[in-house]
């Protein structure tokens, strides 16, 4: 998935503008080592432990950065954050 798609995805851009209040809130974006989105992960609910271990166990082996409508203004902003925590992640 690229960039723009997530970023569609993240902000509910995807749906009809009337639609949009009524779309989960939060998500959770799974990203590989190589820097490649695997899936946004649409939740109602803020995260948890108990989420967040669902979300390692759906994609493991993948750096997940938890997101919600409005955190990133830009497509650039989202890819700056991207490629931040997978600096971070290649450090461990």
């Amino acid at each position: 998935m690229d960039t723009k798609t997530a970023f569609n995805i993240i902000n509910n851009l995807d749906k009809r503008e009337p639609l949009r209040k009524f779309q989960p809130q939060w998500c959770t974006i799974a990203i590989d080592y190589d820097g490649n989105i695997i899936d946004v992960i649409k939740h109602k609910e803020e995260p948890n432990l108990k989420l967040n271990k669902e979300h390692l166990e759906r994609y493991p082996h993948t750096i997940q950065i938890t997101a919600w409508q409005g955190r990133f203004q830009s497509v650039e902003e989202l890819e700056k954050v991207i490629k931040e925590s997978l600096e971070l992640g290649k450090s461990y």
